[in-house]
């Protein structure tokens, strides 16, 4: 659970997964599955993406990629569950076909069954979620155009996929088209893990929320 206050702006855009609020279905799913629900058996990064194969282009040699940047990991993780972080993070062109983007994709999918091939993933990633300690702070995540009307005070909104965000602010801005309006979303996170530390982007000081966070918009603001 998170609490938001949002504000609208006119500032660049490009589509990341700092900027992806739009992609939420905003709506109440099926419930994901709990990691004691889904018996993963998979020891390794590897065999965790063994189903998904067909689903991301090069996805061994991302994998393998991963773990090589991964190897003297932080938190007290294994390479494998740093490298399932670092996976997560990488991006490449198209960003379409982008792991983060099709995972997120596939957990904002109102038909659960299209997750049944990530499940070994899913596992394990909130596994490693789980093992990181969460923070309370303020966060910042974005998004091109005027969100206010939907984000308005007092409304409660559920985000389905890894939500990506920083506590940095000008990251934020970074992504956003500034010819544009974009909506700034400034959260106050209960379960939110610090990953910079197995990110591709360690500049990007980057904070996620899990799949399934509720959020509580407490105020906003609309910038003239």
């Amino acid at each position: 659970m998170g609490s938001v206050e949002s504000s609208s702006y006119k500032k660049r855009s490009d589509n990341q997964r700092f900027i992806d609020v739009g992609k939420e279905p905003d709506k109440i799913l099926p419930p994901l599955p709990s990691i004691s629900q889904l018996h993963s058996s998979a020891s390794s990064l590897h065999e965790a993406v063994k189903p998904i194969h067909h689903l991301v282009e090069d996805l061994p040699y991302r994998v393998a990629y991963s773990l090589e940047r991964c190897k003297n990991p932080k938190d007290g993780l294994t390479p494998d569950e740093s490298a399932a972080i670092f996976l997560y993070t990488q991006q490449w062109p198209p960003e379409k076909t982008s792991f983060y983007t099709l995972f997120n994709r596939t957990l904002r999918d109102e038909n659960r069954a299209k997750l049944a091939p990530f499940h070994q993933y899913f596992n394990l990633f909130m596994s490693v979620f789980n093992k990181l300690p969460s923070i309370q702070d303020r966060v910042w995540r974005g998004e091109t155009g005027d969100w206010g009307d939907q984000y308005k005070q007092g409304t409660v909104h559920v985000w389905w996929g890894v939500s990506s965000c920083t506590d940095m602010i000008h990251v934020t801005g970074d992504f956003l088209d500034q010819t544009k309006k974009r909506t700034l979303f400034n959260i106050k996170c209960i379960t939110g893990k610090i990953i910079k530390n197995h990110s591709e982007f360690p500049d990007e000081s980057e904070t996620v929320l899990p799949p399934g966070t509720y959020l509580k918009v407490k105020s906003s603001l609309k910038a003239t």
